[in-house]
């Protein structure tokens, strides 16, 4: 606020009369601590026959000899006439300041008088601009993002808004400009800045703006951010899961510390080779990300997952390893067959087993016309029914075979999970024995024989038994 009261004239002693310092008007209203401005003074001559010199305008503190700003050797006012006169000042703090506007004339005869004429001032922080800054939750060493925030609270726009944000921190493109922003509106800005250290850390914000009125000003501000030290506490899991797809791994990649964990990169490796890559999302502080191998992919065997990412600016990498061994959602196979051959009719008695994850359903074994080999009643085929996740069910079959048949194939078809399945397994014959065991396409399994062993081994010891008794 500027306030400027009536013209005030001081009497001396000379020939001079009639002067008055009619206005003193300051180009700014409420000018910011700072801020250069100019006070027009106007000094008027009601003298009609003689003019005067003004040597000295000056401004001071009202009732006091501190002395702001002065200029000399002004000009001459003819008789009848005025002079305006700029003269320019700032103050450094804010506050209301009473003064006092000096000027000092003299005529041709060495006369002189001086007049003062009152002004009050008020210096205002500048408020046109508003400069906010979000909280940040730092850590040292770690790239951060905060949103600085510059409104206009004023109803007129604001050109050439430069914003620069510094202090402790690394700040990348530290400066930017908005050439116009509108009454009432506001300007986001987002920075990505760095703490080298940890503890206590300035962030500071400065606006420079022109006004309607061709001010230039600036606001500041500052914040005061508690930096972490970094902590890193990752922990990588592998766990072995049945997805729609079928088996696969999932490897998750947990953050215990304070660190976010970026540029994550997962590589499933075996004996140094890479099977399967996989890049996973930052992992916040106390959060995990998750990646799913999938099972066909790795195989089977002993399996190494590393995780390579970025803490606090540092590349680091930790590794997880397990045997894995894929098993499918649903899996069926024959074990434990006996064969019994009397002429031509073979007769084969075994299990089923369940060896997928998933319940199976409808499971019906039959056996399959090949070379040598055509189904034969009472069992072409067999009906199992359900059969539980690591259980079985056991079945018969009958084949009529020729000499040349070495195997029978037998056909299996099941449900799980509202999908069919099929598949074929071969018991091999053995024209040497009058029993034999299923074998799956690699020729393994041997469940009979050792049922066998396990008889033979009862009979010996209850033979013993009985022999012991008699003695």
């Amino acid at each position: 606020m500027i306030i400027a009261a009536v013209t005030v004239a001081v009497p001396a002693s000379g020939s001079i009369s009639n002067l008055a310092i009619e206005s003193a008007t300051p180009t700014v209203e409420d000018p910011a601590p700072g801020e250069r401005f100019s006070v027009s003074v106007t000094i008027a001559n009601y003298d009609d026959m003689a003019a005067f010199e003004v040597t000295d305008v000056y401004i001071r503190d009202a009732g006091r000899a501190n002395e702001h700003a002065r200029v000399e050797d002004v000009g001459t006012v003819r008789p009848g006439g005025s002079l305006t006169v700029p003269i320019s000042l700032s103050f450094e703090d804010s506050g209301t300041r009473d003064l006092r506007v000096h000027t000092r004339v003299e005529n041709e005869s060495g006369d002189h008088r001086s007049v003062s004429y009152p002004l009050t001032i008020d210096v205002e922080p500048p408020d046109e601009a508003v400069l906010s800054i979000d909280d940040i939750d730092a850590v040292a060493g770690q790239e951060e993002q905060v949103n600085v925030t510059v409104s206009n609270g004023e109803d007129r726009p604001l050109s050439n808004v430069r914003l620069e944000l510094g202090g402790d921190a690394i700040v990348d493109n530290a400066e930017r400009v908005t050439a116009s922003l509108g009454a009432g509106t506001q300007a986001v800005h987002r920075y990505d800045l760095t703490f080298a250290e940890s503890g206590s850390q300035t962030v500071t914000g400065t606006v420079t703006y022109r006004t309607a009125d061709g001010q230039t000003r600036s606001v500041d501000r500052s914040m005061t951010v508690d930096v972490e030290p970094a902590r890193t506490d990752p922990e990588l899991t592998l766990t072995p899961i049945q997805s729609p797809d079928g088996p696969a791994l999932e490897a998750t990649l947990v953050q215990y510390g304070n660190a976010e964990l970026r540029d994550v990169e997962l590589r499933a490796v075996r004996n140094g080779r890479i099977l399967a890559r996989s890049v996973l999302d930052d992992v916040p502080a106390t959060e995990s990300r998750t990646a799913t191998f999938d099972g066909a992919t790795l195989g089977s065997g002993n399996l190494t997952v590393v995780a390579s990412y970025t803490a606090s600016g540092t590349d680091r990498t930790i590794e997880a390893s397990r045997d894995y061994q894929p098993t499918d959602t649903a899996a069926i196979t024959l074990s434990g067959v006996e064969v019994t051959r009397e002429g031509t009719i073979v007769t084969l008695r075994g299990d089923a087993a369940n060896v997928g994850s998933n319940d199976l359903e409808s499971v019906r074994v039959a056996v399959e016309p090949a070379a040598g080999v055509s189904p034969s009643s009472p069992s072409r085929d067999y009906f199992i029914g359900g059969i539980e996740a690591s259980e079985f069910g056991t079945f018969e079959l009958t084949a009529n075979v020729t000499d040349s048949a070495g195997s029978v194939p037998i056909r299996v078809a099941y449900s799980a999970g509202g999908e069919q399945f099929e598949t074929r397994e071969f018991v091999e014959l053995d024209d040497g024995a009058g029993d034999s065991d299923a074998e799956d396409q690699s020729g393994t399994g041997g469940l009979g024989l050792l049922r066998l062993g396990i008889v033979g081994l009862v009979g010996a010891l209850i033979g013993a038994a009985l022999y012991r008794w008699r003695t």
